[in-house]
């Protein structure tokens, strides 16, 4: 993991008021901001292939994914994160 932009906490708001004025994806985990790393072409092959896959065994289901375009929330005020992939089974729930 990259060092965080700065020494100093941020609240869950502060981070989101910084990260819709950013031009690039940045992480937030318990109040330290990360730059994120853009992907190398070997990363991206194996989760364009494991997309695919997913998208084939899950079709028929209720399940559906997102891509590492969508920001998710996890344990809240812990961690705000870009997955590679993201699966939700049921009504998704959105921050804001």
């Amino acid at each position: 993991m990259s060092l965080p932009q700065s020494k100093i906490r941020f609240t869950p708001e502060e981070y989101l008021k910084f990260e819709r004025a950013s031009e690039t994806k940045h992480e937030y985990i318990d109040g330290f901001i990360y730059t994120m790393a853009s992907g190398r072409p070997p990363h991206n092959r194996i989760c364009f292939n494991t997309i695919g896959e997913l998208y084939a065994l899950l079709r028929e289901s209720e399940c559906f994914g997102y891509t590492s375009d969508q920001k998710i929330r996890t344990d809240p005020q812990d961690l705000f994160s870009y997955p590679d992939i993201t699966m939700v089974c049921g009504e998704p729930i959105f921050h804001d």
